[in-house]
């Protein structure tokens, strides 16, 4: 299956002390249907 992957860090969320953290996201994308497989986000540094 191929497999795109989009990379992105225009993402932000809102934490537990209610400021906004800046966001690195990963998506896994199905190009055959333009389906997502996966979607990963961790902390921008």
């Amino acid at each position: 299956m191929e497999r795109l992957i989009d990379i992105g860090d225009s993402v932000r969320f809102q934490i537990a002390s209610r400021a906004w953290q800046h966001q690195t996201y990963e998506c896994d994308i199905n190009p055959a249907n333009q389906s997502v497989l996966s979607v990963r986000v961790r902390p921008a540094r």
